[in-house]
């Protein structure tokens, strides 16, 4: 690809084709479309260099989806390694940051809606999976960090995050939950883990930095904390 899919100001315009080349990277495509392999961790800072380079700008968002609905439209073989790479990424952006652009939302469900129904192929799978996705990120506050590499393993396997939450007394508990679930969700979850009502009343989620700790606010996302973490850590 040699221009952007949208139109943008020419160093945008610079920043996507250098996005396309990390999506075509991360499925495994070399530079003259032959197939090359390479390590987990590689992957890893792929997905995490092209998710924060997108969510920097509303048209470089844009042109992720645009750009990921192009590679996974009617591929000759649905069920491909290369074609199910860029539908775990395509999920994997559905579960973090949706298109702020009217159309190109209406293009993506579209898009999710049509290879949902096919109940066949792996591709159809990942479709729902990403329909799902989409759904329950839509309308919820956006995120601030391209997603951890924990929230990148289980998505792109269309599974929950799991995440360990530490009490007071020395135990802990283990939840899974959505990568769009705010503090509130994952809350519930947890009282509902250690058999607390729902009414229950004077809990929350802390978030331990050093010597410095607060409750996580009501609507804040617990990835986005995790993601927070991650960065800090390395």
């Amino acid at each position: 690809m040699t221009q952007s899919l949208g139109k943008m100001p020419e160093p945008e315009e610079q920043i996507a084709i250098q996005m396309y080349q990390i999506i075509l990277t991360y499925a495994g495509l070399g530079q003259n479309g032959e197939t090359v392999r390479r390590a987990e961790d590689e992957h890893i800072n792929l997905i995490q260099n092209v998710m924060e380079l997108a969510m920097r700008k509303e048209n470089l968002l844009g042109e992720l989806y645009l750009q990921l609905i192009k590679q996974t439209t009617e591929h000759p073989d649905p069920n491909s390694r290369v074609n199910l790479r860029h539908w775990a990424l395509l999920s994997l952006a559905c579960s973090v940051v949706l298109p702020p652009q009217r159309l190109i939302r209406k293009y993506l469900i579209a898009h999710l809606k049509r290879c949902a129904s096919d109940c066949v192929t792996e591709e159809g799978k990942y479709a729902r999976f990403a329909e799902k996705c989409l759904y329950k990120t839509q309308g919820t506050r956006r995120r601030q960090w391209p997603p951890s590499r924990e929230e990148i393993m289980c998505t792109i396997n269309r599974r929950p995050i799991y995440a360990r939450f530490h009490f007071m007394d020395g135990q802990y508990h283990a939840v899974e939950f959505h990568p769009s679930a705010t503090a509130k969700d994952v809350m519930e979850l947890v009282k509902a883990k250690i058999g607390l009502r729902e009414s229950a009343m004077g809990y929350a989620i802390y978030e331990v930095l050093g010597n410095s700790e607060r409750s996580l606010v009501a609507e804040e996302k617990v990835a986005d904390v995790m993601s927070k973490w991650e960065k800090y850590r390395n």
